[in-house]
């Protein structure tokens, strides 16, 4: 009911935003694991605190609730505009709920203490009433103190989590937006380099600049990363000596464009899709012409650098983030009309992988895909998913050789939701499943299905794509 005011009433405007998937995904949470969640332990505690209001001397806590309210609005305010950094964003969002409970528990405290001094007439029997019993205003008091205490305890706690957070990004923050800059602005300008008809030599030099900050800013993102620290040295060395021929250069920057693809763990929007699609096709232009002469390489070479620059002003560090789905699996009694509904067939197969891991390639509409995805027992899952070219789709499918299976989805909104149905083909003709993703823990747990869902099979084997492709 809560969540319900916040989305169509107090943030109505603001969810009608056009927001990227990450934007929304942060809106959301904060929707359900802040406001909503914050509010109404915030009404738990005013209900909880009106026998002391109406029992006992509270004028007293005027003294104490005005400094608190103040304190804890103002820190919470500056704190919910201060920019947390993604790494240690779960803290962050943690220590935001604490001083907005405390806000809005000594508003509310304030707000019933108003409602009961201007009513007297109203309330002056029931104080009278409870207190002739001596027990009714000592447990209200010790209900009041607690509470209290609590708000206190809420400023403190939030207070310290802000500091230990601040801590952990002094310096770390400014060095990064320091690199995000200068390699937006090296990517830009190379670009505009390698449109100007320069030599091979100066090709080599230029792409090996702008790939230098490209990796130092990847090496930022994930922390000392050996593999990336070995691609920046061999990056020094190309600028330090560049290249003389067209083919020394296709060879050097096709190796490090895929490497930069390969990190690429998380796209978030279709703007981004967009980039990393242009990018693999131009990737795929320049190896399958091994002829084509120094100046169409350079505006190939361009147009890949204006795409990473768009990738990582959309994105930034998030773009090399794994992302962690929290997912739940349901057979289907009986199926919804499908008629008017979005719909997508797939081909997907799986290749060989290590336990515990799963590796599959898709055909989902005229999109082509690779994805590495990770279980945890607790139905958690690790997931990578790539664009790729049709060609590698072409030369990975005889792989997959009976582990593969046919199905046509339908997204269905439920809710602030979208249910994803799978109505399969083939050798499962008749099965049907319905899946649900979350964008936390809280919301998975407290998920009520439709009543066209069957028994829920998120832990059973037997519905696991994989196993199904078998």
């Amino acid at each position: 009911m809560l969540e319900k005011y916040f989305r169509k009433i107090l943030f109505r405007r603001f969810l009608k935003i056009d927001l990227n998937a990450v934007e929304l995904a942060a809106a959301e949470d904060s929707l359900k694991n802040k406001y909503s969640k914050g509010l109404l332990e915030s009404l738990i505690y005013g209900l909880i605190s009106i026998p002391a209001l109406l029992f006992l001397d509270t004028s007293i806590l005027v003294s104490v609730l005005i400094p608190i309210t103040m304190v804890s609005g103002t820190a919470w305010f500056a704190v919910s505009l201060s920019n947390i950094k993604m790494k240690f964003e779960p803290f962050g969002n943690e220590l935001t709920v604490d001083l907005y409970r405390s806000f809005m528990t000594s508003l509310v405290f304030l707000s019933l203490m108003t409602v009961v001094a201007l009513n007297p007439n109203l309330f002056l029997p029931i104080s009278a009433w409870g207190k002739q019993f001596a027990v009714i205003p000592m447990i209200s008091g010790i209900f009041g103190t607690l509470i209290v205490l609590k708000m206190i305890y809420d400023v403190f706690s939030g207070a310290t989590k802000y500091d230990m957070n601040d801590s952990m990004l002094t310096g770390q923050h400014e060095a990064a937006e320091k690199f995000y800059k200068r390699s937006l602005s090296l990517l830009n300008s190379c670009g505009s380099q390698l449109k100007t008809g320069i030599s091979a030599g100066a090709t080599g030099y230029f792409v090996g600049l702008a790939f230098y900050e490209v990796f130092n800013y990847i090496l930022l993102s994930k922390g000392d990363h050996p593999e990336v620290r070995e691609i920046i040295f061999e990056i020094g060395k190309l600028k330090s000596k560049p290249p003389s021929t067209v083919k020394e250069i296709k060879t050097i920057c096709v190796s490090f464009i895929e490497k930069f693809l390969s990190y690429v763990t998380n796209i978030a929007d279709g703007s981004t899709q967009k980039s990393y699609k242009n990018i693999q096709l131009e990737l795929s232009s320049i190896r399958e012409n091994p002829n084509e002469n120094q100046e169409v390489l350079n505006l190939r070479l361009a147009t890949i650098l204006e795409e990473m620059e768009d990738m990582l002003t959309g994105q930034g560090e998030a773009l090399f983030t794994k992302r962690l789905e929290i997912e739940k699996k349901f057979l289907v009694k009986t199926l919804p009309d499908l008629e008017s509904l979005e719909k997508t067939d797939i081909l997907q197969g799986y290749l060989a992988s290590p336990a515990g891991d799963e590796l599959r390639i898709r055909k989902m509409g005229s999109n082509y895909l690779r994805t590495h995805k990770r279980s945890y027992p607790s139905g958690y899952r690790e997931e990578i998913e790539e664009f790729i070219p049709h060609e590698e789709f072409d030369n990975l499918w005889p792989q997959t050789q009976g582990k593969r299976i046919e199905k046509t989805r339908y997204k269905i909104p439920y809710r602030e939701l979208i249910i994803e149905l799978d109505v399969f083909s083939g050798h499962h003709k008749g099965l049907a499943l319905a899946e649900v993703e979350f964008h936390s823990e809280q919301e998975a747990d407290s998920f009520s299905p439709p009543e066209w869902f069957g028994k829920e099979v998120t832990l059973d084997p037997k519905y696991k794509n994989a196993n199904l492709a078998n």
